[in-house]
């Protein structure tokens, strides 16, 4: 990510509970969402994360925080994205949201 301007080294990735039941109350089976995240697609995102088709700094700050976020997407069948914030204070990569879209051209 030094391409943006951020150095992220020694940041950790994160995951809290709060972040968990965000992601299945908004787009979980139970939400409104068209292709919604089922418990094992949580195990996907250390893949998308290392792995990422497109990664890029959001346009758009957290809403909690103000502070920057990355956008992460990967194909794999559906189109995954992944959202996390930086928190530089705490050297902290933490996931704000996580869905998936159909994908356009599904191999």
């Amino acid at each position: 990510m030094k391409k943006s301007g951020l150095d992220l080294t020694g940041y950790s990735h994160v995951i809290t509970a709060d972040e968990i039941r965000h992601v299945i109350n908004r787009h979980g089976r139970q939400s409104n969402d068209s292709n919604p995240i089922d418990f094992e697609d949580f195990l996907l995102i250390p893949f998308i994360i290392a792995k990422p088709d497109k990664v890029e700094i959001s346009n758009v700050k957290s809403k909690k925080h103000a502070l920057p976020v990355i956008h992460y997407e990967k194909q794999i069948g559906d189109r995954f994205v992944v959202l996390e914030e930086v928190r530089s204070g705490r050297k902290k990569l933490a996931i704000l949201s996580f869905y998936k879209k159909t994908a356009r051209n599904k191999p």
